[in-house]
């Protein structure tokens, strides 16, 4: 998507890149949780692409991944009136798999991982948008939205054809 090596690519929670972008730093950020776009207000933003999160239940006690649109999956417990609760935010997926507690996790990141994880959720019901941010529609940034768009990004860092 990038064959003249014009832009740099930074790989770390929406969050950092959140930050990042409003100071400045980034003329274009991609993140999986397309809330913080309406969070956002100024910013411009595009849909590039999908995901799902998938759920896994073990009980009230969840752990937040750092990584994916986990407020989706806890929002969508709020209004299904599930009891539960956020005990600890993980950065490690094997650390995570291997817990005892519930937790969410993007679809493509385990598929990507070779992990085979059964949601107890329909993943469809957890499903949400891939969006990019950006500050201003410059040529080479609506380029690139073009390209992502082409490949129908699915997931933080994977890119899938159609």
């Amino acid at each position: 998507m990038d064959p003249e090596g014009k832009f740099d690519l930074v790989i770390s929670d929406d969050l950092r890149n959140l930050k990042d972008f409003r100071a400045g730093l980034m003329d274009l950020v991609v993140l999986d949780d397309p809330l913080f776009a309406f969070d956002d207000g100024e910013a411009l933003f595009d849909e590039i692409g999908y995901d799902q999160l998938l759920h896994i239940d073990r009980g009230p006690s969840y752990l937040r991944f750092l990584y994916g649109a986990q407020r989706i999956g806890f929002k969508h417990l709020e209004t299904s009136g599930k009891n539960f609760r956020i005990d600890r935010t993980e950065r490690s997926l094997t650390s995570l798999v291997r817990s005892n507690m519930s937790f969410f996790v993007n679809e493509s990141l385990a598929a990507r991982k070779g992990l085979k994880l059964k949601s107890d959720t329909d993943p469809r019901l957890l499903r949400h948008e891939i969006v990019a941010l950006y500050h201003e529609d410059r040529e080479d940034i609506v380029s690139l939205l073009q390209e992502l768009k082409r490949h129908r990004v699915l997931g933080t860092n994977s890119v899938l054809p159609k």
